[in-house]
């Protein structure tokens, strides 16, 4: 009966599906196995590999928000955006619409303690140092705010990926330990119920890296907006055209 039960789990585990290439992806159940120890340590053993994968893409696209934002004092920044984290989530979660809605209103989009922040490291005014100008200054500064929010969120997902990963490698140790049906069974369905909160947090992860991509695409738009609008001013030796592209790569915001 064990044996019926033990292989029904590993049936049941949840086949991580590649997202992209080179996610480790979870074999197939095999009932003539899944009941040696070492097979569950195999298991254990992809699975902690597609939630280190993870938290290596995770951490690449927050180094990669966080060289966008040109700032040095890196830790400055994380712990000032601490103060605003619930605000954060929220713009997070509004995607490019906070955006939109900022340079439409930005004292209703953000609570002043979030437009101290802009204050603190001079957006406002290293946006238009970049040659952006009227609302193309607003969506410099929403655009900054997204990509804390975006460093914010990263974070709090790859604090849920090891928590999970911790409670999926104490539970299997529970089905390899289990000296009976029923403690086989209450280890069956816990496992079955963590698998299946990770496919949440997998989706989570998925959504996360879709909205860094719909994020640049944006910026991109933007910054050929504000190109357009240069190019439609008067161009003498005293005002030439601007490349904002490379000036958005270097921009650099510093508090005092």
């Amino acid at each position: 009966m064990k044996k019926h039960i033990v292989a029904a789990l590993i049936a049941s585990v949840t086949v991580i599906s590649g997202a992209q290439a080179g996610i480790p992806v979870a074999i197939d159940a095999n009932p003539e196995w899944a009941v040696e120890a070492q097979r569950w340590t195999e298991r254990l053993k992809q699975w902690q590999d597609t939630v280190s994968h993870y938290q290596k893409q995770i951490n690449a696209y927050k180094q990669e928000l966080l060289t966008k934002t040109g700032i040095r004092d890196v830790q400055g920044l994380v712990q000032s955006a601490q103060s605003v984290s619930k605000e954060l989530e929220k713009i997070y979660d509004q995607g490019n619409s906070f955006i939109d809605d900022y340079i439409k209103n930005p004292e209703a989009a953000l609570s002043e303690q979030a437009r101290s922040l802009l204050a603190d490291y001079k957006v406002t005014n290293t946006c238009k140092g970049l040659g952006y100008t009227g609302d193309l200054v607003r969506g410099c500064e929403a655009s900054f705010l997204s990509q804390l929010a975006g460093i914010e969120y990263g974070n709090k997902l790859e604090s849920k990926l090891r928590e999970d990963n911790q409670e999926m490698a104490d539970l299997i140790d529970q089905v390899k330990n289990a000296q009976d049906t029923k403690a086989t069974q209450d280890a069956t369905n816990a496992v079955s119920l963590a698998s299946l909160k990770f496919n949440k947090l997998k989706f989570q992860y998925e959504m996360y890296r879709d909205k860094q991509r719909d994020l640049a695409e944006y910026k991109e738009k933007m910054l050929q907006a504000a190109y357009q609008q240069k190019q439609l001013g008067a161009v003498t030796a005293e005002t030439p055209v601007v490349d904002y592209k490379a000036a958005f790569d270097q921009q650099s915001y510093e508090m005092n």
